[in-house]
């Protein structure tokens, strides 16, 4: 949760623990329980609202996950190795094509297209 202006109070449903966001701060909840609390680029994690997807030195996989988001025909990883390949830039969403071309280009990586989507495969 991410809050863009004013402030929001979040509960944990477990503990009762009341934490107040203020503009420009996120709250994350990661599987296991774990939370982060940070103050994100606001106009990086507003820029789906002019078509595109700002990442800075993110891991492939959370890259992927965020693109997938966007496509209908969904991109996957054929290998874990590949997860954890670093990647930055901003990415029109409307243009998967291009994505997958710079990826090819960045990344020591190929990719294979079948009809149900797009494969990431080592080179």
């Amino acid at each position: 949760m991410t809050t863009v202006s004013g402030r929001v109070m979040v509960q944990a449903p477990q503990t009762g623990r009341v934490t107040w966001l203020g503009q420009g701060e996120r709250l994350r909840v990661f599987a296991g329980g774990r939370v982060e609390h940070d103050r994100p680029d606001l106009d990086d994690l507003l820029a789906w609202r002019r078509g595109n997807l700002v990442f800075r030195n993110g891991r492939l996989a959370d890259i992927v996950a965020e693109v997938n988001r966007y496509t209908t025909r969904k991109i996957v990883l054929s290998t874990p190795r590949l997860a954890g390949m670093r990647l930055s830039g901003i990415y029109n969403f409307g243009k998967e094509q291009d994505f997958l071309e710079i990826l090819s280009r960045l990344l020591p990586l190929g990719v294979i297209a079948d009809p149900s989507g797009y494969r990431l495969v080592p080179v």
